[in-house]
C-alpha cells in the first residue's frame, strides 16, 4: 500500500493556521524547496498521520484536518478523512470506491461496515480515539488491517540528527547479547528498535545471513566507502558493563577494522541508511520510508552515491520513499520525474511534480535546463 495523495489543515481560521494544497507522489519523490518552504514539516504531517493509524501517537493532535487516499498493490483505493479539534475526533470516514466503511460524527455513535455481508454497523468509543485503530478486527474489518499494515510499516528518519557513532556510550543505546536472542521480535514493527541500529543488523544477519551483509557493503561501495567487511561486536574503550555491542566496518586500505565511534559522521550516518534501506527490501516490511535531509553532511559524490542507492532500494524493495533536500548539485543529479517542488506562499503549501503537472515537466526538459532552473523558476511563483 502507498500513500497517494494528502492534503492536511490545522488551526484553520487561527493566525497558527498552515495548509497543504491536495498533493498527489508516486513511489519514488524527492521533495526541494528553499530553507522554510515545509519540506521537513510535510514529512511531520505524513509520518504523524501514519503514527495515529498505528495507534502509536500517546495522545491526539491538537488541531488537524487530513484527506489522505491509500492505494493497495491491487489497485484498491481508501480515502481517509480526519478532523481533529482541541487533542478530540471531530469526524472521521472512510471511502473505498462508493462505499462508505466507516462513518462517524462528533462524540457521538458511529458505523463500521462488516465482512462478509457488507453492513453497516453501529459503534461508540471514546472521542480521544481513532475508530480506524480502535476497532482493528481481522475477521470483521479486515480492511482496517490493510490501513494498518502501513501505517505500521511507515518510518521517518532524519538524516542529520540520526544518532552519531559516540551514541552507543549513552545508556540507552548499549545492548548486550540477551537482547538479540529472537530475530523475529527485534525486526518486529512495534517500533521499539527503530533507533538500535547494532540491534538490528545482529538481527538481520542471524535472519538473511551474509547475503544481507554482502548487500550493505555493495550499496556502501557504491556511495564511495570501499569496504570488504563489516559486523557487529564488543567494542574497546567502553568501560562499561555489559560491554556494548556496536558496528564495525574493514575498509579497504586500512589493515585493522574500523569500530563505530572510530566512523566519521558522514559514514555512520551513510552506513545507518544504507541498514535501513537493506532492511526494507529484505525484510520487505516498511511501506514508506520518510528521510529528511538526505545527504547531509556528505561530500557531493557520496550524497549523490547514496540517493541514487536509496532510489534503487525502494524500486527493487516495492517500498514508498520519501526524501528531502535543498541541495542545488545533489538536485541536478535526481531525474526531475521524482521531483516534488515544493512552494510555500504565507501558510499556504503546493506541491508540483510529475503526478499532478507532467506536462510542465516534460516540457521543462525539452528545454534543456538543468534541474535547480525548474526549482527557482517555480519557487518565485505564488
Amino acid at each position: 500500500m502507498q500513500l497517494k495523495n494528502i492534503e492536511y489543515k490545522e488551526y484553520e481560521g487561527n493566525k497558527r493556521e498552515w495548509n497543504v494544497e491536495p498533493a498527489l507522489f508516486g513511489q519514488i519523490n524527492l521533495l526541494v524547496g528553499k530553507n522554510a518552504s515545509g519540506k521537513s514539516r510535510l514529512l511531520r504531517v505524513m509520518a504523524g498521520l501514519a503514527r495515529l493509524l498505528a495507534g502509536k501517537q500517546p495522545s491526539l493532535f491538537g488541531s488537524g484536518a487530513y484527506k489522505a487516499t491509500l492505494v493497495t498493490p491491487n489497485g484498491k483505493s481508501f480515502f481517509y478523512d480526519l478532523s481533529l479539534q482541541d487533542h478530540l475526533v471531530s469526524s472521521e470516514h472512510l471511502i473505498c470506491g462508493n462505499d462508505q466503511y466507516l462513518i462517524r460524527e462528533g462524540s457521538g455513535p458511529g458505523k463500521i461496515r462488516t465482512e462478509p455481508k457488507g453492513e453497516l454497523a453501529d459503534f461508540q468509543i471514546k472521542p480521544n480515539q481513532l475508530a480506524i485503530f480502535s476497532k482493528r478486527d481481522s475477521l470483521q474489518y479486515p480492511f482496517l488491517e490493510e490501513i494498518a499494515t502501513w501505517a505500521e510499516g511507515t518510518e521517518h528518519y532524519e538524516f542529520a540528527t540520526l544518532f552519531g557513532p559516540f551514541a552507543i556510550g549513552s545508556p540507552g543505546m548499549i545492548i548486550s547479547l540477551n537482547q538479540i536472542q529472537d530475530p523475529e521480535k527485534v525486526l518486529s514493527r512495534d517500533f521499539g528498535n527503530r533507533e538500535l541500529l547494532q540491534l538490528l543488523m545482529v538481527a538481520a544477519i542471524n535472519k538473511f545471513g551474509d547475503d544481507f551483509k554482502k548487500s550493505i557493503i555493495a550499496d556502501m561501495n557504491q556511495v564511495g566507502y570501499d569496504l570488504e567487511d563489516l559486523g557487529t561486536g564488543v567494542l574497546t574503550d567502553f568501560p562499561t558493563s555489559p560491554p556494548p555491542i556496536g558496528l564495525w566496518v574493514k575498509e579497504q586500505d586500512l589493515l585493522c577494522n574500523t569500530e563505530q565511534q572510530q566512523m566519521s559522521l558522514g559514514m555512520f550516518r551513510a552506513l545507518c541508511a544504507v541498514i535501513r534501506m537493506n532492511l526494507a527490501q529484505f525484510a520487505n516490511a516498511p511501506s514508506t520510508v520518510f528521510l529528511d535531509d538526505v545527504g547531509e553532511g556528505l561530500d557531493f559524490e557520496r550524497s549523490v552515491g547514496l540517493i541514487k542507492t536509496l532510489i534503487e532500494k525502494a524500486e527493487k524493495g516495492g517500498f514508498q520513499l520519501f526524501m528531502t533536500t535543498n541541495d542545488r548539485f545533489v538536485m541536478n543529479e535526481v531525474p526531475l520525474k521524482h521531483w516534488s517542488v515544493i512552494i510555500r506562499t504565507g501558510s499556504l503549501v503546493k506541491v508540483k511534480n510529475y503526478e499532478n503537472s507532467r506536462d510542465e515537466f516534460e516540457k521543462f526538459e525539452k528545454l534543456g535546463l538543468n534541474n535547480f532552473d525548474y526549482f527557482v523558476a517555480n519557487s518565485s511563483r505564488t
